[in-house]
């Protein structure tokens, strides 16, 4: 109706915004931008700009949307005025006009097959040799611990504890695959007799990271969209610390469940793979599970999970099955509470 209303009148200013919005309810973001562009054109309204910048962030557009966010820093709608500000502060800068970068990472996390709290952290500042990042140098500060470990004489070590500082090199080799050469020294945590409190860490690690993401618009109403999204991490090296080679690899892909203002909800279903060279019991798992992420602004980079995982020992050899057999069962079930926080600058 409103496309023949357009054909007939193509300066309906009602048509055009129906149209619009009808697109934006239908995750075709391109023809709802087109379609609100065209109404700014016949009249001008803040609302409908602010609509157009969010789609133009949506569609990966940050220095147009930048522009119409800037023109709203002068809005006479206060919230509007806020939201305009908002967002410029918190928009990243584009990867390729810029060669400095850092990222903090952090997840700590409650897990029921324990009883244990655990954190990683992990923060790196580096810079890129040339405009197109192909080589970059970089330093690196992680820490990790959990609430469970002991040391002592029979110490109970059930994850790594330490702190490492370190400086590395990163290649870019090709879109979303890097590796990354880097050389530290981790101060062991839990002390004990038989384990020394600073250790050489050379790492050499390759990582994946890619998938097909959601779409995300800003409206005010709550909707329930249940757009699919997946996607895939990998990473496999050599660690000197450990003296073994360690592969991981997870898949998870799920929906969209529900989605208002900056808030959004999705649930999804998840494997995860672990190997190791040295075939050690417990670096030879496979996990399946569950899991519901809520982000409260999908601009900040801070998640609140709940993940279910049934794990098994993969038993890659009879000396990894016979270690195993003295500490655990065939399988496991864990439940996971998370916070986390991972923004790159």
């Amino acid at each position: 109706m409103f496309e023949r209303a357009i054909l007939k009148e193509p300066n309906n200013l009602l048509a055009r915004r129906q149209l619009g919005y009808l697109y934006l309810s239908e995750y075709e973001n391109a023809k709802s931008l087109e379609h609100f562009q065209a109404a700014e054109r016949i009249q001008s309204s803040d609302t409908i700009k602010l609509q157009t910048a969010y789609i133009l962030m949506s569609l990966q557009r940050h220095e147009e949307a930048k522009s119409v966010f800037r023109e709203l820093k002068g809005s006479q709608n206060s919230e509007i005025r806020e939201q305009a500000e908002t967002q410029l502060e918190v928009m990243p800068v584009p990867v390729e006009s810029k060669r400095n970068w850092a990222r903090i990472y952090a997840d700590p996390y409650y897990d029921t097959r324990w009883s244990s709290g655990f954190l990683h952290f992990n923060f790196q500042d580096g810079y890129y040799f040339s405009d197109g990042h192909q080589v970059g140098l970089y330093g690196a500060i992680a820490l990790a611990a959990d609430t469970k470990s002991e040391g002592g004489k029979a110490p109970v070590i059930i994850s790594d504890n330490s702190v490492l500082v370190g400086a590395g090199l990163r290649f870019n080799l090709f879109e979303n695959f890097f590796v990354d050469v880097q050389e530290g020294i981790a101060l062991e945590l839990i002390k004990s007799d038989t384990r020394n409190e600073m250790k050489n860490d050379f790492r050499a690690v390759a990582y994946y990271a890619g998938g097909v993401y959601a779409p995300y618009s800003y409206h005010r109403n709550i909707k329930a969209p249940f757009a699919p999204f997946w996607d895939i991490f990998a990473s496999a090296g050599y660690y000197s610390r450990y003296r073994n080679g360690i592969g991981y690899c997870q898949l998870r892909g799920g929906l969209r469940l529900i989605e208002v203002s900056h808030t959004v909800l999705d649930s999804y279903l998840l494997s995860q793979f672990v190997f190791d060279v040295e075939h050690q019991f417990y670096n030879n798992l496979l996990e399946n599970g569950v899991g519901l992420r809520l982000t409260p602004d999908v601009h900040l980079g801070l998640h609140f999970v709940a993940e279910y995982h049934r794990g098994y020992y993969l038993n890659v050899t009879e000396g990894a099955r016979r270690d195993r057999e003295e500490l655990y069962g065939p399988s496991y079930d864990s439940g996971r509470f998370m916070i986390i926080f991972d923004h790159t600058f």
